[in-house]
């Protein structure tokens, strides 16, 4: 079920360190666009980027807070409407596979890797358009019951796929595989 079903902001979080990797440029600049909109962004996580970034948001006056790093970000995430993560490049995401776990609908950027963690369990958008984000941004707002959809078939994705049990059998058959050489 989506949070704050009464509450007339939509609230967005995004978890991953501020680096270039991460890309939280490309939703600052994204927010540019969303001055309007009853929509915030919170963002947490540290690192290097964080000044930068602040500078961004207080010149621009955008709808986004860094929160830095906390302890229970399981129980944090728990309180937004929408997971957005504008990734350049990955491995396997972890902070993607907890909100998963935790049933939240996901807008990611369209690269393969969380392609490959999510299939079609999120909505995907074009790194190079922040028109493309924030037209899927809005869309996904104004339609609670594709929220939920989305959330359940990532945590059904999740429990699918990526339980520790699931892990540990691969983990076996590949060390039975180089075992028989």
């Amino acid at each position: 079920a989506v949070k704050n079903e009464n509450s007339s902001i939509f609230r967005i979080i995004s978890v991953g360190n501020l680096k270039e990797q991460k890309n939280h440029s490309f939703l600052l600049e994204a927010f540019k666009e969303l001055k309007h909109e009853n929509i915030s962004l919170d963002i947490y996580g540290k690192g290097s980027l964080e000044s930068s970034l602040q500078k961004i948001i207080n010149e621009q006056q955008l709808k986004v807070t860094l929160k830095g790093q906390v302890k229970d970000i399981q129980q944090r995430i728990q309180q937004y409407d929408l997971f957005v993560m504008s990734s350049s490049y990955e491995g396997f995401a972890l902070s993607v596979l907890e909100a998963m776990a935790l049933r939240m609908p996901l807008l990611l950027s369209d690269i393969g890797s969380f392609k490959e963690q999510c299939a079609d369990t999120a909505v995907y958008y074009n790194l190079n358009s922040t028109r493309d984000f924030v037209a899927k941004l809005l869309s996904l707002k104004n339609n609670r019951q594709q929220l939920n959809t989305l959330g359940s078939a990532a945590k059904e994705r999740v429990l699918k796929n990526f339980t520790l049990e699931q892990h540990l059998q691969r983990l076996k058959l590949i060390y039975a595989e180089a075992l028989i050489v």
